[in-house]
């Protein structure tokens, strides 16, 4: 068995500041909420009214959740949203520089696997709205595994995300394609 320790102790865990209602800008800080989370990102960019005090900025390799989302799904900041703004409701894990443990590839892997999502899914409180709050995230237990094993785990979570990308790009064709076809269809028999 691996040896595990708490995800305190290598990550911070940033609470989201910024509401929703903020984020209707036409230009400004993206905003990084529940839905950008839950889509992968996946949505049409909102902005943040400038001017908002105790915005807190998010950096290259955080790692967000949505802390009422019980699929577990994770947000990984990749360049293009670097500085983007974290929105209440979300909480982003910041990989220690210092720490030698893991990286911030290894934890975004490692979170999308059953080990990451029964400890989660047990944490969850509340009554009206179930959600995972920053002090019981820290308290999930990291498996310290070996460096080559956490490098593997990274290149086998990238070739999935990869495929995953190529799928959706290929779904999006044939959807193009079909809206095409049945278009040309109905053409040719309207003559």
């Amino acid at each position: 068995m691996n040896q595990r320790i708490p995800l305190a102790k290598v990550a911070t865990i940033i609470r989201g500041l910024t509401h929703a209602s903020d984020a209707f800008a036409d230009s400004g800080p993206v905003f990084i909420g529940q839905s950008e989370v839950t889509q992968s990102g996946n949505v049409a960019p909102r902005f943040v009214k400038g001017g908002i005090d105790n915005l807190v900025k998010l950096e290259a390799g955080d790692i967000v959740i949505a802390s009422m989302d019980q699929t577990q799904r994770v947000l990984v900041i990749g360049d293009q949203l670097v500085g983007s703004v974290l929105g209440h409701g979300c909480l982003a894990i910041r990989v220690e520089q210092s720490s030698s443990l893991a990286s911030s590839a290894f934890l975004a892997a490692w979170m999308r696997t059953d080990d990451y999502r029964r400890q989660a899914n047990t944490l969850f409180s509340g009554v009206t709205i179930a959600r995972l709050g920053a002090k019981v995230l820290g308290a999930i237990e990291l498996p310290l595994l070996p460096q080559r094993r956490q490098e593997a785990l990274v290149v086998l979570a990238d070739q999935f995300q990869n495929a995953r990308e190529s799928l959706t790009v290929a779904l999006a064709h044939v959807e193009q394609l079909e809206r095409i076809e049945l278009e040309i269809f109905f053409r040719e028999n309207d003559q």
